[in-house]
C-alpha cells in the first residue's frame, strides 16, 4: 500500500483490490457445491439403474417396461447433467465479472495516483476543484466496484 503523510502524520490508503492477499475466490458457493454433488451422485445412481437394466431386459417378459425405465432415467440423467453445466455456467460468469472488475480497478488506482500527483501543480482554484471532484469521482468507482466484487464473493 502506498503511504502518505497528512498533517505530519502517516497515512495509508486503503486497499481496494477485490482479493486480499492470502484469501482465495471462492470457485463455488456451498450450497452450489452440495447441489452438484447431489446431482452427480443422483446421475451414478441413474447410470447403476441403467446397467441393471441393460443386464434384465434379456430375462423378463415384458422388456417394454424396463425400456421405459431406462429411457425415464435417461431423461433425467440429461435434465440433471443441464442443471450441473448452468451452475458452471453462471459460476464463469460470476469469476469473469469479478475478474473484469479488478482489472477496472487496477485502471482506476492508476487513474486516480495520477490525479493526485497532477493536483499538485494546478494552480487555478477552479480547475483544483475540478481535478478534486474527478479524484474523488474515481475513488468512488473503485470503492464501488470493491463492494461488487465483495457481494460476487460471497455468491
Amino acid at each position: 500500500m502506498e503511504q502518505e503523510t497528512i498533517n505530519n502524520t502517516p497515512y495509508t490508503q486503503p486497499n481496494f483490490n477485490a482479493v486480499e492477499p492470502g484469501k482465495e475466490i471462492k470457485l463455488f458457493s456451498q450450497a452450489n457445491m452440495q447441489r452438484i454433488q447431489e446431482l452427480q451422485k443422483h446421475n451414478d445412481e441413474l447410470h447403476r439403474q441403467i446397467m441393471q437394466i441393460e443386464k434384465d431386459i434379456h430375462h423378463v417378459a415384458d422388456p417394454l417396461t424396463l425400456l421405459a425405465e431406462k429411457e425415464r432415467s435417461s431423461i433425467l440423467i440429461a435434465r440433471n447433467s443441464g442443471e450441473i453445466a448452468k451452475i458452471h455456467l453462471a459460476n464463469e460468469e460470476r469469476l469473469r465479472r469479478i475478474s473484469e472488475l479488478e482489472n477496472r480497478n487496477k485502471r482506476l488506482v492508476l487513474e486516480k495516483n495520477a490525479q493526485r500527483d497532477g493536483f499538485i501543480d494546478i494552480r487555478d482554484p477552479h480547475e483544483r476543484a475540478k481535478h478534486a471532484s474527478s479524484f474523488f469521482l474515481t475513488q468512488a468507482h473503485i470503492e464501488k466496484n470493491a463492494n461488487e466484487i465483495y457481494e460476487l464473493n460471497q455468491e
